[in-house]
């Protein structure tokens, strides 16, 4: 799963200045924990960093989505609409989801910088962080002029634009069809609703099920 940002699709998570990182990494940990009420049991990784820099800007335009479902990284834990609510008040934005599904359990993961959100529906009998791409997973990316971003990326070729209820704005590309991107208007939140099924991640977004957590 990749983020759209200035009209690229962007992988990985980009490295900040060793100090800045830590400060960045750990206040959104504390502040996560203390709404999810979890404990983390794990340093971060930060041998990642010198990878996911050396990722050439030749490779935006080709996301593998569900190669790493799971960030390397951040916090991963159960979660449940309160938890999900309480977490975006924290965070000052909204967090997208597909609407509850009770059979479902909720899998949270939060990056250390706290500007992606990934939430994935597993079934029962599925243990979170499942190394398994098979799920429906959306993810909340912090973009200023999303809107904007996905319009861009719309006019290259393959780019397919969407309009969508409620005024969203979406894109997905025909080399990528996994993966369908939504925004609303004047927001800086981008949405990505992947599953391996091209045409569920489509109608999931055509439905207009794609909204805030209430």
């Amino acid at each position: 799963m990749g983020v759209i940002a200035r009209g690229r699709i962007v992988l990985g998570r980009h490295p900040l200045p060793r100090s800045t990182r830590r400060t960045a990494a750990e206040a959104a940990i504390v502040l996560a924990a203390a709404v999810v009420g979890i404990v983390i049991g794990a340093s971060l990784e930060r041998s990642h960093a010198s990878t996911d820099a050396a990722t050439p800007p030749a490779a935006a335009l080709a996301p593998k989505p569900g190669a790493k479902p799971i960030p390397k990284t951040g916090i991963v834990t159960s979660a449940t609409p309160s938890t999900l609510r309480a977490l975006s008040n924290a965070l000052g934005h909204p967090l997208y989801w597909s609407g509850p599904q009770p059979r479902y359990k909720y899998e949270l993961t939060l990056t250390p910088t706290a500007q992606r959100v990934y939430l994935r529906y597993l079934p029962p009998g599925v243990p979170l962080g499942s190394p398994r791409a098979g799920f429906l997973s959306i993810g909340t990316y912090t973009v200023q002029n999303a809107v904007a971003a996905l319009q861009t990326q719309a006019r290259k070729p393959g780019g397919v634009s969407l309009r969508l209820p409620h005024g969203a704005v979406g894109y997905y590309s025909s080399a990528k069809p996994t993966s369908v991107y939504l925004a609303y208007p004047r927001t800086n939140e981008q949405i990505e609703v992947f599953d391996p099924v091209p045409s569920v991640a489509l109608q999931t977004v055509k439905s207009g099920s794609i909204r805030p957590v209430p």
